[in-house]
């Protein structure tokens, strides 16, 4: 998640524009989702798409072992079995 930050200010000092219509809040769900869309390729920046990939790709870790984890407990909870 430090690669979010890192992406954050370098849209500030590279993209004003770009940062300002994401808002002021880095973790809002409008910028999260700008994050894990790879929107920021379209800036064609490669300094920027350096530090997106690896980040987006592990928000997506994130979200993805967050969902396994609700459908595994919701399993636990009916008594199914993976």
């Amino acid at each position: 998640m430090i690669t979010w930050m890192l992406v954050a200010v370098h849209l500030r000092d590279r993209h004003p524009t770009e940062h300002a219509r994401l808002g002021g809040f880095l973790f809002a769900p409008h910028a999260f989702g700008w994050y894990l869309a790879c929107r920021y390729r379209a800036l064609r920046d490669h300094g920027l798409n350096a530090l997106g990939t690896p980040g987006s790709l592990g928000a997506w870790a994130i979200v993805l072992g967050a969902a396994a984890a609700v459908i595994a407990k919701l399993l636990s909870l009916t008594g199914a079995s993976p």
